[in-house]
Parts: structure tokens; sequence; C-alpha cells
């Protein structure tokens, strides 16, 4: 519309649109309301509202738009991959007591395991051992 110089507040489809946009932010910011941790989907609205503001994208082709939003898909599903992969890589409370047990058996003295934890998620813990 910027290109035709007309304003796109006063085209009902663009203020469909919008409106419809700003229905599905809301969407994804209420589901990243029940985890723990939605900082993705922040950066997910963020990018589609930077890149697309008017400034921005006024001269970009439809093409070009596609692509934008298709990068920020494949980020998307890269991080999600990222953040499984990592979960996945982690010891459940089994797995560290048997590491414990394992250090122990050696002759060591364990020290209680920590949970380090964010967002009430372990991510990692911390197991000290001497001999």
């Amino acid at each position: 519309m910027n290109k035709s110089n007309r304003d796109p507040r006063s085209d009902p489809r663009a203020e469909e649109l919008k409106s419809f946009f700003n229905q599905m932010a809301e969407r994804l910011n209420g589901y990243g309301d029940q985890m723990p941790d939605a900082s993705h989907i922040g950066y997910f609205l963020n990018e589609l509202g930077s890149r697309f503001n008017p400034e921005r994208a006024g001269e970009l082709s439809l093409h070009q738009k596609i692509g934008i939003v298709e990068q920020l898909e494949i980020d998307t599903r890269g991080y999600e991959r990222r953040m499984v992969s990592m979960l996945n890589a982690g010891l459940d409370n089994a797995g560290v007591e048997m590491i414990c047990d394992q250090l122990s058996s050696a002759g060591l003295k364990v020290d209680l395991p920590v949970a380090i934890e964010s967002e009430s998620a372990k991510m990692a813990w911390k197991v000290g051992a001497t001999k």
C-alpha cells in the first residue's frame, strides 16, 4: 500500500489482517504464559513486528516477506531442537543418584547433589566429590 501512497489504516482488508495478527499474537502470548520459559515466543513476535513495520517492510516484495517468515520458522525449529536436545542430555534424579553411587563405590566422599534450575526446570546438576 505504501507503493501506491495509500494509507493502510483506511483499507478494510489491511485492518482485518492487522486484527487477525493481533489475535494470533495474543493466543501465542497466552500459550507462552503456560510455559516455564516463553522467551522464544517474544523473540518471534518481536522479530515479526520489527521486520514488518511500515518503514522497513513497505518496499519488500511478497516473496521477500514470505522468505522472512520462513527464516523465522527455521530459526524456531532450530531453537526447539536445541532445547529438546539440552533437556534430553540432562540427567534425572535417578541418573544423578547412579553417578553419586558410582563415585562413592570408587572411594570418593560425595556431597549432596544440587540442582541448577532455570524457571523451575532442572538444567544441570552440581556434584562435588573428594578423595
